[in-house]
């Protein structure tokens, strides 16, 4: 891929404070529940996701 090149325009930083948090790592059984909730949304999931989310697992 090719990107053009061009000069960049200086932004300002963002105007409020960002709280971020820091997250533990999960383990196996929460992988698996944020999958089977990512599957049973009501919204549409791709059968690639689909497929990403399988293997018998689930």
């Amino acid at each position: 891929m090719i990107m053009p090149v061009y000069d960049k325009d200086e932004r300002p930083a963002l105007g409020e404070p960002v709280a971020l948090r820091i997250i533990e790592l999960g383990d196996e059984q929460e992988l698996k529940q944020i999958a089977r909730d990512l599957i049973g949304a009501s919204t549409s999931i791709s059968a690639t996701d689909r497929r990403s989310f399988g293997g018998g697992w689930l």
